[in-house]
């Protein structure tokens, strides 16, 4: 029998502290398995104008699970239509894992609500739930939750102790700071250009009907036609391929000297 965690969250974008969360699980619940789940469409919440695809939200959890002892990104919510409910996850990995024992992670504040989720019940039915403790003040609070929840629900409830790191996905979209995400996170988000405006299609197809031919100008919508195609069939970000087959010409009518030009402007 093995003993496996599912660790979710929009991980918009993951930080330190969802790596250090993850690892003191692994470590206090003596875990075979952790999953990482990046939310689908979450109920609770809307995900703010600018959050990354599910691709690029599901690669970033890929790099901090190499961080993460015994841990593996499961895309189970990303890949289901529709606002995605705990309950459902829980029941399909449940189904998945038949045998072994199953943890919920939850933050301390999600338990305080936890009873106010769909069908929590049916949650703890089929798993534990693996409390993890962020603030030191918190500790009689989340003892009395726990209990309450084990005696209304018949819920299992075990508390994860978790070094303080005072981080959120919010704090880093609203600062932009780079030290609170693993290096390969943030070199990650740069080379994507992930949390900044991204160009309108429409002002770039604008643009590029001023600077190319009409011929070149077809050629270059049928490619971002089928970019996007093929972006569709691999799983891959619809919006990224349609600006790239728009871009990928983007010079092609330019002088060899202007194009140089622009490189050395450029870097």
């Amino acid at each position: 029998m093995s003993r496996v965690a599912i660790f979710g969250g929009t991980f918009n974008p993951p930080h330190r502290g969802h790596v250090e969360a993850a690892c003191a699980c692994v470590r206090q619940l003596a875990l075979d398995k952790l999953l990482l789940v990046p939310a689908g469409l979450p109920p609770h919440k809307s995900l703010p104008q600018g959050t990354p695809s599910p691709v690029h939200r599901l690669r970033m959890a890929q790099l901090c699970a190499r961080e993460i002892p015994r841990a593996e990104v499961c895309g189970i919510e990303l890949r289901r239509q529709g606002k995605s409910y705990t309950v459902d996850t829980v029941r399909e990995l449940s189904r998945r894992f038949a045998g072994d024992t199953l943890w919920l992670v939850v933050g301390d504040d999600m338990l305080e609500s936890f009873e106010r989720w769909r069908e929590p019940q049916e949650i703890v039915r089929f798993c534990r739930l693996a409390a993890v403790q962020r603030k030191p003040e918190s500790a009689n609070d989340i003892c009395a939750c726990a209990e309450k929840l084990e005696r209304d629900l018949g819920a299992a409830v075990d508390i994860v102790h978790n070094s303080v790191l005072p981080l959120s996905s919010t704090q880093y979209r609203d600062s932009g700071k780079e030290g609170m995400l693993l290096p390969q996170v943030a070199h990650y988000i740069e080379d994507n250009g992930l949390y900044r405006p991204r160009p309108s299609l429409a002002q770039v197809r604008e643009k590029m009907e001023s600077t190319l031919s009409p011929k070149r100008m077809r050629h270059t919508l049928g490619v971002e036609r089928e970019a996007a195609d093929l972006a569709r069939i691999w799983g891959e970000d619809i919006e990224d391929a349609r600006l790239a087959g728009l871009l990928h010409d983007c010079t092609r009518e330019l002088s060899v000297q202007k194009q140089l030009n622009l490189v050395e402007k450029y870097g």
